[in-house]
C-alpha cells in the first residue's frame, strides 16, 4: 500500500528526510510528467493519529522546499499499488498539470485580522441593539476586508479572503505569492498596517500551497 503525499513535476527532488513510521520516500511515476511523492506502508501505518498526520505534514513542506512545484496531499486512506494511483490520477491529467503550472515558484501566506479588544464594548440593552452592534461590526470588517484585500491582492499570483466579523477574529486570508515577490507582499502588508487601526493583523507561512492545490488522494 501507498501513502501519497504530494505531486511534483518528473523527475521528483526527494527532501532527506523519512515519512510515516520514518519510511523512505521514493517517486512514483502518476501520470507521464508528473510524479507522487509516496512511502510504502501498511493500513495501520495509515491511521491518521497525530504523529501520522504531523509526519505527513513535514514531509509536504520539505517536497515544497525541494521543488518548485507541488500539489500537497490531504491526509487519506492509503492507494493499493502505483497501478491504481495511476488509474485513479492518469484521467487528470491535464488538470493536474495545469495546477502544477499555477502553484509553481510560489508559497502560501495565511492573514488572520484581529480586533483591539482592551476595551470591551458595553453589555447590550436590549436584543434589537445587540443586532445593530453585530450589523455594523459585520459592516466594518467588510469595508476592512476590501481595502486590506485590495492592498494584497496585487502582489500574489491568486487569493482568497473569508470576512467573519467576529469579535476574536475579524477576517481570515490566504494568499499565494511567488518567492521572488514575497519582500513586495510584506511591504504591502506593512503599508495596509500602518493605514489600519483597532486591528492587529497576523502573518502565516510560508507554506505549501494548501489553500489552492490540495489533493485528494484517494480522488477517483
Amino acid at each position: 500500500m501507498l501513502h501519497m503525499y504530494a505531486l511534483v513535476r518528473h523527475p521528483a527532488a526527494l527532501p532527506d528526510i523519512g515519512g510515516i513510521d520514518e519510511a523512505p520516500l521514493r517517486s512514483a511515476a502518476a501520470a507521464e510528467g508528473i510524479d507522487a511523492v509516496v512511502t510504502d506502508t501498511n493500513a495501520e501505518a495509515g491511521a491518521p493519529t497525530e504523529a501520522a498526520i504531523l509526519a505527513h505534514a513535514e514531509v509536504v513542506e520539505a517536497v515544497a522546499a525541494a521543488n518548485d512545484s507541488v500539489l500537497p496531499a490531504r491526509f487519506a486512506g492509503g492507494v493499493p499499488d502505483e497501478d491504481e494511483l495511476r488509474r485513479r490520477l492518469d484521467g487528470r491529467r491535464e488538470s493536474i498539470l495545469e495546477a502544477l503550472d499555477r502553484v509553481e515558484g510560489c508559497v502560501e501566506l495565511g492573514l488572520r485580522v484581529l480586533p483591539d479588544t482592551r476595551e470591551e464594548p458595553s453589555p447590550a440593552a436590549s436584543g434589537s441593539e445587540y443586532m445593530r452592534r453585530r450589523l455594523d461590526e459585520v459592516a466594518r470588517a467588510e469595508e476592512l476586508g476590501r481595502t486590506l484585500h485590495g492592498s494584497l491582492v496585487g502582489a500574489s499570483r491568486e487569493s482568497s479572503c473569508n470576512v467573519l466579523g467576529r469579535r476574536d477574529v475579524v477576517l481570515t486570508g490566504a494568499y499565494l505569492v511567488a518567492r521572488d515577490n514575497l519582500d513586495r507582499f510584506h511591504a504591502a502588508l506593512h503599508e495596509a498596517e500602518r493605514e489600519l487601526a483597532g486591528v492587529t493583523l497576523v502573518l502565516t507561512g510560508p507554506w505549501p500551497p494548501y489553500s489552492f492545490a490540495l489533493l485528494e488522494a484517494d480522488a477517483t
